[in-house]
């Protein structure tokens, strides 16, 4: 929320954007994964004011660890957020092994062409 404080200079100008990484729409997830972040709340309520100021947000649905998460993130705040970003986790072949990557793929990018979303897939997804 530090972010929002300057809300008022980002809105004046018109290259400015917004946006925050977030993978969970589970705090005790987020808490594991990301111990020293804010939490998903306080995220979306920047997020939420940054869209009601009139500045372009975008969200960073990386690394995704629950593709279930990830998904209900973006059906729940497409309506506030102008740009995903969207990539799987790398580096952790417990976690890599345990998701069907290409079924996930194929799920985020009907669900974001469904709303109409302005997307981009990261190689971890595109190169699969």
């Amino acid at each position: 929320m530090r972010a929002v404080r300057d809300f008022d200079l980002l809105s004046n100008y018109p290259k400015a954007r917004f946006g925050t990484t977030l993978i969970f729409t589970d705090q005790k997830d987020a808490d594991y994964w990301e111990p020293d972040a804010a939490s998903v709340s306080d995220r979306i309520k920047a997020i939420e004011k940054a869209h009601a100021r009139g500045i372009p947000t975008w969200i960073s649905v990386e690394p995704v660890i629950k593709p279930d998460q990830a998904l209900q993130l973006i059906r729940n705040l497409h309506p506030i957020v102008d740009h995903w970003k969207v990539g799987k986790i790398n580096y952790n072949k417990e976690i890599e092994n345990r998701v069907n990557w290409i079924k996930f793929r194929e799920e985020v990018k009907d669900l974001l062409d469904s709303i109409g979303a302005d997307y981009y897939l990261k190689k971890s997804l595109t190169e699969l």
